[in-house]
C-alpha cells in the first residue's frame, strides 16, 4: 500500500486502519468532483457516502475476512469503464493491472 501511494504526486492518505471492517487501506484523491454517490451501502447512512465520495478516489487495501487468507481489494469512484474486469498479477509483493 505504501508503494501504491508513493508514486502518486496528488493528495493521498497514509495507510490507515478501518476499525469497523478491520481492514488496512490507502487512498488517492484526484481533486476532481465526482457524481453524487447513490448511497445504499448496508449499515451506513447515505449522507456518509455522499460526503466520502464527493471527489474522485482510488483506493486499495487488505481485509482479513472473506476467506482463510483474507483478500486484497482495489476500487475507484466513480468506477472507470472496464475497471472491474482488469486482471491483476502479483509482482514482487504488489498487485498491478496486466495492461498497465
Amino acid at each position: 500500500m505504501a508503494r501504491f501511494r508513493s508514486r502518486f504526486i496528488g493528495k493521498a492518505s497514509p495507510v490507515h486502519f478501518f476499525w469497523g471492517g478491520a481492514d488496512l487501506a490507502a487512498t488517492r484523491f484526484s481533486g476532481r468532483r465526482a457524481p453524487k454517490h447513490p448511497g445504499g451501502v448496508p449499515n451506513c447512512a447515505d449522507w456518509v457516502q455522499v460526503l466520502a465520495y464527493s471527489h474522485e478516489v482510488s483506493s486499495c487495501g487488505f481485509w482479513p475476512g472473506g476467506d482463510a487468507e483474507g483478500v486484497f481489494y482495489a476500487y475507484a469512484y466513480p468506477e472507470p469503464a472496464g475497471f472491474a474486469n482488469w486482471p491483476v498479477l502479483a509482482e514482487c509483493g504488489s498487485l498491478r493491472p496486466v495492461n498497465g
